[in-house]
């Protein structure tokens, strides 16, 4: 009976060193790209947001491997005149011993004024990114932000882009908030469309310009609610000469935006004459 307990007592620690051995190494993807194990290469699907990078890696080691891609590495292009991608999506990828496995990167594009990535186009780690893009990036990856909404998300802090572009809606304006609070600034209360932003370099041309003007009014007069052009010409005249009393106002527009110039639009409300409200739009 001694014997037999022995004998197992000397089994179970070998068994438990031989598992033990083949659990798989965990490494990032800076310390896979210098491994002498490893051979890594990331090359462009052609496009610039979401599924947009090709990952390829290959284990010579003799132990599996675990591929950690964390949310806020910034891809730079080696085309300088193609865009850098900023990844958005944590992932872990198994590569075992002695093979290869290719996976899909989600990422979008921070350099705006640049080329959309050629299909085969390689890229590299960027030697960092910024605080504010990997905040945004990281927070991009926790929520279940659409496409659009990221990708304005990304440039209105990679290249300083107009907040209003984060199409926000009474319902989910946390991303437009998240980036106004990374740049020290109010979210603006209405929103700027520029078309598909998706997979192209940006083009500053707005379609619609839409939101919501809320005022107050604490006494009785007769109102008028005008919008300006920058020149100071007249854009709109919501109402003229309208009765107000003490309430809370609320003013929807959307307007198709083709072609309006650039600059500060003057939302003004006047109570008998005079201007009681200025609230700015810039494009």
């Amino acid at each position: 009976m001694k014997r037999i307990l022995l004998i197992a007592g000397a089994i179970v620690p070998c068994m438990f060193f031989s598992a033990f051995s083949t659990v798989p190494s965990s490494v990032n993807l800076a310390e896979a790209m210098r491994s002498p194990d490893l051979s890594l290469s990331l090359s462009s699907l052609g496009n610039s947001s979401s599924e947009c990078v090709k990952l390829e890696m290959t284990n010579h080691s003799r132990r599996d491997i675990i591929l950690h891609v964390d949310p806020g590495i910034r891809l730079a292009s080696a085309n300088g005149h193609e865009q850098d991608i900023l990844l958005t999506k944590p992932i872990d990828v198994l590569v075992k011993s002695g093979s290869s496995e290719m996976t899909e990167l989600v990422g979008f594009c921070c350099q705006s004024s640049n080329a959309t990535p050629s299909e085969g186009a390689l890229f590299t780690l960027a030697d960092n990114t910024n605080e504010e893009l990997n905040q945004v990036a990281r927070y991009v990856a926790d929520n279940d932000f659409s496409p659009s909404m990221s990708q304005a998300a990304i440039w209105s802090i990679s290249d300083h882009h107009s907040l209003a572009g984060i199409y926000a809606t009474s319902e989910d304006a946390r991303l437009r908030e998240f980036c106004a609070d990374l740049r020290g600034e109010e979210a603006p209360w209405y929103s700027i469309e520029y078309g598909d932003i998706l997979d192209t370099p940006f083009q500053n041309e707005p379609q619609v310009l839409s939101g919501e003007m809320e005022y107050e009014m604490t006494g009785y007069g007769k109102g008028d609610l005008k919008a300006f052009k920058p020149d100071g010409t007249l854009l709109v005249c919501f109402y003229e000469g309208r009765e107000l009393t003490p309430a809370h106002y609320t003013q929807s527009f959307k307007f198709t935006a083709h072609g309006m110039e650039h600059g500060d639009y003057a939302f003004c409300v006047f109570v008998d004459g005079e201007l009681k409200e200025k609230q700015i739009i810039t494009i």
